[in-house]
């Protein structure tokens, strides 16, 4: 038998673990390069967890926030981030972006919407939002740098993930794109 050389596990290996971790639960993960996907993983600084049509993030990026009054979050699934908290809650139905829902919290859903296209033109100078980028529909997480998990000690399946209490499903509904009008029939 061979002596076999002790290999050095660098931070990408650590990643690629991780990543598979996530994966066997039910998650599906990206690679990332700051907060940008990124196809070549040795370009990879960190990963991100995609926010699938029935999963909303809130994105509290804050220390200082505040919900609607008599609004609780039950507990879930929470992340600690550079700038405060990402919740993770279930959804029986599909729900949109909202940036700014609140001051300093974000609702992020899988289905690629935007509720706020002034905040989008404001924030990067244009008339309207038909030239922004869609938005990547992903979450970065633990191990990336400056994120941790927070509860439960480790990572949950993603089917154990806590059911969105419903009055934040009916906030996240509030700005998503009406459904078209059914018509309306007038009898004489």
């Amino acid at each position: 038998m061979k002596n076999r050389l002790p290999c050095y596990k660098g931070f990408l290996t650590n990643l690629t673990e991780e990543a598979h971790k996530l994966n066997c639960l039910g998650w599906s993960t990206n690679f990332t390069k700051e907060k940008g996907i990124v196809f070549d993983t040795a370009e990879a600084t960190g990963i991100s967890i995609t926010v699938d049509p029935n999963l909303v993030v809130v994105d509290i990026d804050s220390t200082r926030w505040e919900l609607p009054w008599g609004c609780i979050l039950p507990p879930t699934m929470k992340e600690r981030s550079p700038r405060g908290w990402h919740l993770f809650y279930n959804t029986e139905i599909p729900l949109g972006t909202q940036i700014k829902k609140w001051p300093n919290i974000d609702l992020l859903g899988g289905l690629e919407n935007y509720s706020s296209p002034q905040f989008y033109a404001q924030d990067k100078g244009k008339k309207d939002n038909r030239d922004f980028p869609p938005w990547e529909r992903h979450v970065l997480c633990s191990p990336t740098p400056g994120y941790s998990l927070v509860y439960p000690d480790k990572f949950p399946n993603r089917k154990e993930i806590t059911q969105a209490p419903s009055w934040l499903v009916e906030a996240a509904k509030e700005g998503m794109a009406p459904e078209k009008a059914k018509p309306e029939v007038i009898l004489f």
